[in-house]
């Protein structure tokens, strides 16, 4: 309806202001030195998680600070990886009624993600060794479905940023051909989505219920 629409639209320009609140300068080292010594530890990611929700009134600074650490070439794979499941775990967490605004992290995440994709494209060509950059791909991947699974994101977001990170656009003509992890209608596509997913074990990525 009419008044719902108008209330999604309302919904929607109010979070693009919440979680506008500085961090002090402590607050700010502090996020710059969790983020920079992150490991794929589960304490290490728990913490800077718990962190992040604890200052959720300043999420929009705190997930420009996350993107732009994931969004640096000469960052090793490990150190990478362990910032994007910093992302996830954020994400899953940040719509616990217990965090005030932590929802808004969501649309501060949303809009970065698709660049963070397009960079990981790019940084997948320089992974040196096949192997290698197979397992950073499926460990994305796992990430996606996470959240294809959970409701993080709706499907359609999710196929975007899959075909962000498959498809180069300065590259004319070029086609998609991998099959994707997520549940297409195309039944193909479904079977593929479910053998896939039937391979993942229960900690596929640092998840911490709060």
């Amino acid at each position: 309806t009419a008044g719902q629409v108008a209330s999604d639209l309302k919904n929607r320009q109010g979070a693009t202001t919440i979680g506008n609140t500085p961090l002090s300068e402590d607050d700010r080292d502090k996020l710059e030195d969790l983020v920079r010594g992150l490991t794929t530890k589960r304490i290490s990611i728990c913490n800077a998680m718990t962190f992040a929700l604890d200052h959720a009134e300043s999420c929009k600074e705190i997930a420009k600070c996350v993107a732009e650490s994931l969004m640096i070439f000469e960052t090793s794979l490990p150190s990478k990886l362990a910032r994007f499941y910093l992302v996830s775990d954020i994400l899953s967490n940040c719509l616990s009624p217990f965090v005030a605004t932590g929802w808004a992290f969501r649309n501060h995440f949303e809009a970065v993600l698709p660049r963070i994709f397009a960079h990981f494209r790019a940084y997948q060509e320089n992974i040196e060794g096949r192997l290698s950059a197979g397992n950073w791909r499926e460990k994305l991947l796992k990430v996606i479905t996470f959240w294809c699974d959970s409701g993080v994101f709706d499907t359609k977001f999710l196929v975007g940023l899959e075909f962000v990170y498959n498809v180069d656009p300065d590259v004319e003509d070029q086609k998609d051909d991998r099959t994707s992890m997520l549940p297409f209608q195309n039944s193909s596509r479904v079977e593929s989505y479910l053998r896939y997913k039937s391979k993942l074990n229960d900690d596929r990525i640092y998840f911490t219920n709060r």
